[in-house]
C-alpha cells in the first residue's frame, strides 16, 4: 500500500492532473502526469467497467501499485502521476503491465537519468 501522502486522493487533484497534466499512452496504461508543489510523488490509479468485474478491477489496481512501487526510486520527483487502464490489460500479464509502465515512464521522460539500466 502506498503512503497517504503519495497517493492522489480527491476528485479536485484528478482533474488537476487530467487538465494540467501531459498524456503518454501504451499498450495496456495511459499516463498523465503534471508537476506538483510538493517534494514527492503522488500516485493515482483508474480502472473503469471496461476492465471487468470488480474482482479483475482490483486486481489490475493491486498490481500497478506493486509495479509503482518497486520503481518509485527512479521515478523524478514533484509529480502528479495517474495511471489509466485500457480495457486490455486485463488478459496480459504483470510483466506485460510491467514493461508498458517502463517504457511509458521512459517515453514521457519520468525515470531519473539513473535508471537507464532498466529493461
Amino acid at each position: 500500500m502506498l503512503d497517504k501522502k503519495a497517493r492522489i486522493r480527491t476528485s479536485r487533484e484528478y482533474r488537476n492532473v487530467f487538465e494540467k497534466g501531459k498524456r503518454f499512452s501504451g499498450r495496456f496504461l495511459i499516463v498523465y502526469y503534471v508537476e506538483n508543489a510538493l517534494n514527492d510523488n503522488r500516485f493515482g490509479f483508474i480502472t473503469n467497467k471496461k476492465i471487468g468485474i470488480a474482482v479483475i478491477r482490483n486486481r489490475i489496481k493491486r498490481q500497478l501499485r506493486a509495479i509503482v512501487r518497486k520503481y518509485q526510486g527512479q521515478v523524478r520527483t514533484k509529480h502528479d502521476i495517474v495511471l489509466v487502464a485500457r480495457a486490455g490489460i486485463g488478459k496480459s500479464s504483470f510483466e506485460g503491465m510491467e514493461k508498458d509502465y517502463i517504457s511509458i515512464m521512459k517515453k514521457a521522460g519520468l525515470f531519473a537519468r539513473n535508471a537507464n539500466n532498466i529493461n
